[in-house]
């Protein structure tokens, strides 16, 4: 087994909720340092007579780049799980075509699915949203059309149809 600090979480890879820009933080912080996510206020006042006080802003400085490039890590990673999702979606409506029936249980689910998607993603994720409008559009021009019905206040709403970027 591996050896860690008492009190240490390690998310699974499949728990995204678990996978938090804190989270991250404390990853990629050695044990020597540490960021305090919880206040932005609470940053060390240092003694310009102090002999290290050029490397404590050092250190500060170097703990708030490394805590804004997980942040950029994280948002990039969202941006792509939520491509990979709509890539998925765009995929199971060319399977719509063809296996029909055995896609037939599953058309509630995919409307809520889609109205989700739609809801969630990122304001500047242009493409991705262009491409899940795509395979609505191709969801819509089969009989699964019917699983939107009961969605079609929240299609007509354009900060969910179009987004707000």
């Amino acid at each position: 087994g591996s050896s860690s600090a008492p009190g240490t979480v390690h998310p699974s890879p499949m728990d995204a909720s678990a996978a938090t820009p804190a989270s991250l933080a404390q990853q990629k912080v050695t044990s020597k340092t540490s960021i305090d996510t919880t206040s932005s206020t609470s940053q060390k006042i240092s003694d310009p007579n102090e002999p290290n006080a050029d490397e404590n802003k050092k250190n500060d400085s170097d703990q708030q780049s490394a805590y804004e490039d997980i942040i950029r890590l994280y948002h990039t990673r969202v941006r792509e799980l939520f491509a990979a999702q709509v890539k998925t979606l765009s995929f199971l409506t060319y399977l719509l075509r063809g296996f029909t029936d055995q896609m037939r249980p599953y058309e509630e689910i995919m409307a809520q699915n889609v109205i989700s998607l739609m809801r969630n993603c990122p304001r500047d994720a242009v493409s991705t949203r262009k491409e899940l409008l795509v395979a609505t559009r191709h969801i819509l021009a089969t009989d699964f059309r019917r699983g939107f019905f009961r969605h079609v206040d929240a299609l007509l709403d354009e900060r969910i149809l179009v987004g707000t970027a």
